[in-house]
């Protein structure tokens, strides 16, 4: 029998997302880790949810390898249902490229990435949360390679769409930002590294 009822591992699983938000990978880990134990209690959509957290998890802890198989079970399982554009699918397919990016694959994860924007854009529109999301991982995934000319529009676009769409202070526009700040200092264009890092709260723009 289950250990739980599905509403407290749609709960449990909640909060173990809420720990990824806020950077608390091991807790959130141990509570994903322990409803994929209950899995006659969660609907395959939940399943499907939690591993990919699971996967993004490891990929925020280096553990590549575990990181790799979670995210790659998922995203075949996506293929067939709900089907291979779906933005279900394709928040598979840009954790895999962003995953790919840390692993220095570049290539693959280019591939990836442009299929999850164009996917992401065609779906939901191109300001769209999700989409911005993957036009910044895109743009980073060229500060990686020191294609910093391709770098630039994306990581400004995603920075502007996502402070009018979110807000200055969402987390979201705060990776944008630092994405940027990252950009100018890897390029290297000091000057505008600084501006860029102004903009930042005051806890981030300490720690730069």
């Amino acid at each position: 029998m289950p250990r739980t009822s599905g509403a407290e591992l749609k709960d449990e699983g909640n909060l173990a997302i809420t720990y990824v938000g806020m950077g608390r990978y091991e807790e959130a880990e141990q509570l994903l880790t322990n409803s994929l134990q209950d899995i006659d209690g969660i609907e395959l959509r939940a399943r499907r949810a939690y591993r990919r957290h699971l996967g993004e998890i490891y990929r925020e802890q280096g553990k590549y390898a575990a990181a790799e198989d979670a995210l790659l079970e998922t995203l075949n399982s996506c293929r067939q249902l709900p089907g291979k554009d779906h933005p279900f699918t394709l928040r598979h397919v840009n954790g895999l490229g962003v995953l790919r990016t840390q692993q220095g694959q570049y290539e693959e994860a280019k591939t990836l990435s442009s299929r999850a924007a164009g996917g992401r854009k065609t779906k939901l529109g191109p300001d769209h949360p999700h989409t911005l999301e993957t036009v910044h991982e895109l743009g980073m995934l060229y500060v990686a390679q020191g294609d910093y000319d391709r770098a630039e529009p994306l990581l400004l676009q995603a920075f502007h769409d996502r402070e009018a769409k979110l807000r200055p202070e969402h987390p979201h526009t705060i990776d944008s930002l630092e994405g940027l700040v990252n950009l100018y200092e890897s390029w290297p264009r000091p000057d505008e590294a600084a501006k860029w890092r102004a903009k930042l709260p005051p806890k981030e723009a300490a720690e730069k």
